[in-house]
């Protein structure tokens, strides 16, 4: 029988998706004003949305007091954020490449930004999910679970689900740097 074919990614929804780029300014010797007044499309960059007046991180999932704090090298809060934004990019960037195989393996992304896979019956971050499928207990669970076949390396039909995959996770991240260059255009043309 032809394997079943993975679903298709929803970024934004099953996991994040930061775009690569620096802020313009160097947080830490700018004001609180100054950091609020960056354009909502360079903020994208560190995974921070404006919400019903508010910011919001997206990588870290809170409503922030203070965008200055949630960005400076010097606080406890901007260090973790930091860590989190790379941690992301990082998974981002594996996802893109290899997430189209996690179907194979029993695994499932959920649109709360969690995985789950079925062998283990196992719920975690989604940016685990890559530790979690060499783990051992997953490879034991694994070869046991009964898991769809995977299209044979380097096939037509593996080839088509990833480009696939890949296609989707950069038209996101694709669309999320339109909004950032976007933006930036508005606020340095603005008097």
């Amino acid at each position: 029988a032809p394997p079943v074919e993975a679903p298709k990614p929803k970024p934004g929804e099953q996991f994040c998706v930061v775009p690569d780029g620096e802020l313009s300014i160097l947080v830490d010797n700018a004001s609180e004003a100054q950091v609020e007044g960056l354009p909502d499309g360079e903020l994208l960059r560190e995974g921070i949305k404006r919400k019903n007046g508010h910011f919001f991180c997206d990588i870290c999932e809170i409503q922030l007091s203070s965008l200055w704090q949630h960005l400076s090298k010097q606080s406890k809060e901007g260090k973790r954020h930091a860590s989190y934004r790379d941690t992301v990019r990082e998974a981002g960037r594996k996802l893109e490449h290899d997430g189209w195989e996690l179907y194979y393996q029993g695994i499932t992304l959920q649109a709360n930004r969690f995985f789950r896979c079925g062998p283990c019956q196992k719920d975690d971050q989604w940016f685990n999910v890559f530790e979690h499928v060499k783990s051992k207990k997953h490879l034991s669970a694994s070869n046991w679970a009964g898991l769809p076949q995977k299209p044979p390396h380097g096939s037509a039909a593996a080839k088509a689900q990833r480009d696939e995959w890949q296609a989707a996770i950069r038209a996101y991240r694709d669309d999320l740097a339109a909004a950032a260059r976007t933006d930036g255009a508005a606020a340095s043309s603005s008097p």
